[in-house]
Order: structure tokens, then C-alpha cells, then sequence
């Protein structure tokens, strides 16, 4: 526990300095519309939600959550007309309850503290327009943001909407899923070789990236059999006392950056397929359940004194998140805000496609 103190209050130091993203969970639906249509929490006029949201879907360690944002289901052709909702509450807190577990009664999620970030008050519906997938555009803000910590449990998300329950056709996006795939994003950029080689780097099986399954890394593109390796490492901020990214050029490699604080050195060996060279590298991926969410970060180099002084052109960086063998999120629901329980699909975890705002680690 004081390890994860200490790495909370470093964590929430260090947020002054960076900038907020948002974070889709599912992460896979960011740019894609999701499986299920969702009558909650807008296709009544009132009712109340709760969703679990796996913690790893959000971050390693910890976040800053300062808002949320829903869209509308994209396979309708039809404009959603903008609608005042009366009253309107939004509530986050932490369950030790999982997406495979929720019980149907509400009271039974709540297994720890639950903070109202959007207090009762009106809540303006914006029209939406026909889109596939829809935009995240009806959205919520709190001036406080809300501390999650992935070691005190699963998040917890509750909407109410209190009043009389009568039908709308303002439809949410939602999916339905037993597990949930690794993501890989790019950041940076690469340098240059002497000889201008168009090469990429990748990792070409983002579905394996999951607890148990495999880090596949590859290059291809480059002109000739450079001695190459990959650097990965779990960090993309600091190399020791030095902030990330490294600029290389003082060192004798304009252009070139080290973005990753290495943790594992591979050598890779290339080898010509279709007129140019490349390699790839595969390794297991611990089987341990805390694994589920991890971030790795991984950079490619290549040797060439022809380049530059230093002798090394880098790639960009590659950062990879380990997805869940289990349910990402899972919906309760109920159109009479005073009922203790509600309905859920247990054959196969369903949840509203969320998009988060604050700082993730």
C-alpha cells in the first residue's frame, strides 16, 4: 500500500505538467462503431445506469478523471432532435466488482466510495446527426476531477435521470464483448538513413497482446542488412534523471530521438522478402491477470555510419497496451429510478462506448 501511495502522489504531481487526452473503452471503438444499440440512458425519458468499467482499461496505476462523453448509435439514418432533460446526476466511484460479476442490484455494486461529480441539474440533449460512427458529442465536465486509483478497484459510472419513464428515440452506442485486444499507437518520429529507406515499424498482431499471449515487432522497407535492434522498456518519461524524448542530435544524430528508457535489448536480425530487408521479433507475454492494461514502449534502431556521426538512426516510438481476457464493461439498467435492481446481460457483458477526459499513466 505504500508503494502505491507513493506512486499516486508522484502521479498527481506530475499531472500538472501534462496535457488531457481522452481514453475510449473500449479502446478498439475509438474510430469504429461498436456492436449494440443502447435505449439507455436517453431512450426513456427517465431511468437510472450503472456501469462497471475494468480498470485496466483506463490506466496502469492511476488517472484524473475531469469528464465523460457518450455517442449517439451510429446504424440509424435518422437526426436526433436536441432535448432539455430536467434533472440530470452523474456519479463515479470504485467497485471490487468486475464486468463478468455485476450483480442486478445496484446497492450490490457499490463496494466503495462514490463521489457525485455532476450534480443534479439540467442537461441540454444536443441534436445529432446521422453518423457511422457517431461523435462523441454529448459530453459532461466537473470542475474537480476525480482521483482514480486501478489498486482500489474497478470504476464504477452512475447516471440518473430522475422522473417519469416515457420513450425517446435518442439511442447510445454500445458493445458487446467477452475480451478486449491490445491497442498499438505511434508516437514521435524517425530519423533518416544515409540512403532514404521508406522503412516501417510495427507490431502486426495487436490482438495477441494480452496476458498470456505474445509481442510480435517488426521493420521492413530498408534497402540492406543493417545490424539492427529493438529497445523495450515500460517507460516513455524519464532515462534516469533525463526527461524523454532524448534529443540525440548534441550526441551526433540530428533528427534522431530516444523515446523509450530501455528495459530489454534485442539484437534483430534481417533478412531480404520481396526485394527489400526486414526482421521481427516475438516474445510471451506473462500469463499474470495484473498484466491485463500494462504499458510497454518499444523503438527500433538501426546502425549506419553513413548516416550520421553517432552511427545510429532511430525509429519512431511504438507504445503498447495490453487489452483484458475478460469483459471490458458491463451495463445495468433500470427505467424506474427507484427500483433496486435492474436488467443486464450476463450471456455476454454489454456496455455504452465511453470516452473519458483527464490524464491517464
Amino acid at each position: 500500500m505504500g508503494r502505491a501511495r507513493l506512486f499516486l502522489g508522484i502521479f498527481l504531481s506530475t499531472c500538472l505538467l501534462r496535457a488531457q487526452e481522452t481514453r475510449v473503452v473500449p479502446w478498439s471503438l475509438e474510430k469504429a462503431e461498436g456492436n449494440r444499440t443502447s435505449v439507455f440512458p436517453f431512450g426513456y425519458t427517465a431511468g437510472r445506469t450503472q456501469q462497471v468499467v475494468d480498470g485496466a482499461c483506463l490506466c496502469a496505476h492511476a488517472a484524473l478523471i475531469a469528464g465523460m462523453a457518450v455517442r449517439r448509435d451510429g446504424k440509424g439514418s435518422n437526426t436526433y432532435k436536441a432535448r432539455r432533460i430536467p434533472s440530470l446526476e452523474i456519479r463515479l466511484g470504485y467497485t471490487r466488482v468486475g464486468p463478468s460479476s455485476m450483480s442486478v442490484n445496484f446497492a450490490a455494486n457499490r463496494t466503495g466510495p462514490i463521489v457525485t461529480v455532476f450534480p443534479k441539474t439540467a442537461f441540454d440533449l444536443p441534436p445529432l446527426l446521422p453518423s457511422h460512427p457517431g461523435r462523441f458529442l454529448v459530453r459532461w465536465s466537473w470542475g474537480v476531477p476525480f482521483t482514480y486509483a486501478r489498486n482500489r478497484g474497478n470504476l464504477l459510472v452512475e447516471i440518473v435521470i430522475p422522473g417519469v419513464p416515457g420513450h425517446s428515440g435518442y439511442l447510445m452506442d454500445a458493445h458487446a464483448c467477452r475480451s478486449m485486444a491490445g491497442k498499438v499507437t505511434f508516437f514521435g518520429k524517425g530519423g533518416t538513413l544515409a540512403g532514404k529507406d521508406p522503412f516501417l515499424v510495427g507490431c502486426p498482431f495487436p490482438a495477441r497482446l494480452v496476458p498470456g499471449g505474445s509481442l510480435t515487432l517488426e521493420t521492413s522497407g530498408l534497402k540492406r542488412a543493417y545490424a539492427a535492434g529493438v529497445l523495450v522498456g515500460t517507460s516513455r518519461d524519464f532515462l534516469g534523471n533525463l526527461p524523454l524524448p532524448l534529443d540525440l542530435g548534441p550526441l551526433g544524430a540530428p533528427g534522431n530521438f530516444l523515446y523509450v528508457r530501455p528495459t530489454f535489448f534485442f539484437l534483430l536480425p534481417l533478412s531480404i522478402s520481396g526485394g527489400s530487408f526486414g526482421g521481427r521479433l516475438s516474445l510471451s507475454l506473462p500469463s499474470s491477470a495484473g498484466m491485463a492494461g500494462a504499458r510497454l514502449f518499444s523503438q527500433f534502431f538501426f546502425a549506419d555510419k553513413a548516416s550520421n556521426s553517432l552511427g545510429l538512426v532511430f525509429s519512431r516510438g511504438l507504445e503498447l497496451n495490453l487489452g483484458l481476457p475478460s469483459p471490458p464493461l458491463q451495463l445495468l439498467t433500470s427505467p424506474d429510478v427507484k427500483s433496486p435492481t435492474g436488467a443486464l446481460n450476463k450471456a455476454l457483458p454489454t456496455g455504452l462506448v465511453l470516452q473519458f477526459t483527464g490524464v491517464f499513466d
